[in-house]
């Protein structure tokens, strides 16, 4: 991949197509499953969903559970 989110298939005339990945976000503390998608890295992807929980002003239901539970939330 080279950064673009577009991953190179190898074969000729193939176009480039974005790589995404699923995740899915649960809680220790609930039931509650989360699920989403990324063309970065997962680490990335939580760092930005918490860094987002703290300071945006619109609170997803995924950005009130972090706060709630904190690290009791696992992404995998």
């Amino acid at each position: 991949m080279d950064g673009s989110g577009c991953a190179d298939t190898g074969r000729p005339g193939a176009l480039d197509r974005p790589v995404f990945q699923a995740y899915v976000v649960r809680s220790s503390a609930t039931p509650k499953v989360y699920i989403g998608i990324t063309g970065g890295s997962l680490a990335r992807r939580w760092s930005q969903h918490v860094s987002n929980a703290i300071n945006r002003p619109v609170k997803t239901a995924l950005y009130k559970a972090i706060l709630k539970y904190g690290m009791a939330m696992i992404i995998n």
